[in-house]
């Protein structure tokens, strides 16, 4: 099947800004840019992780969940977005690791998941997040848990 050629440019360019967001939420939560974490989130968005049946929605908790992560040194790292888009909504799915650092500054790897998003086209033409579900698939178990 063909694709016009701008409608494949289209595809592309919501496909890359989707991915931006996706990204921008990592540097955002992990240098602590509390306003741009919020602004990855439409007004009603939430944050669902699976494992410990945690819902996290609305700027009070956002600012609060920015601030617990702040206290650490770790990195989110989002992989292989696979990105769908139908009109103004898409979904994503992403492997994530979560690195920390011991205190004598080692890297490991405290988390796995599976991030899956939906997402929408806001009117301002930005791509947000509706709804994250973090699957986390295992964690470190000798080291201290996360304050979350």
């Amino acid at each position: 099947m063909t694709i016009p050629p701008d409608e494949f440019l289209q595809r592309m360019w919501d496909e890359h800004e989707i991915a931006k967001t996706l990204f921008r939420w990592s540097h955002a939560i992990d240098f602590g840019r509390t306003s741009e974490f919020i602004d990855c989130f439409t007004e009603d968005g939430e944050l669902l992780v699976f494992s410990s049946d945690w819902v996290v929605a609305g700027p009070e908790a956002w600012t609060d969940f920015v601030e617990r992560h702040r206290e650490g040194r770790h990195l989110h790292n989002v992989t292989t977005p696979l990105i769908e888009v139908d009109g103004d909504h898409a979904t994503a799915e992403s492997f994530a690791l979560r690195i920390d650092a011991d205190a004598q500054r080692s890297p490991f790897i405290y988390a796995f998941a599976v991030y899956k998003d939906r997402l929408v086209r806001c009117p301002d033409g930005r791509w947000r997040i509706e709804s994250r579900f973090v699957d986390r698939l295992g964690h470190a178990t000798d080291v201290a848990p996360p304050r979350h």
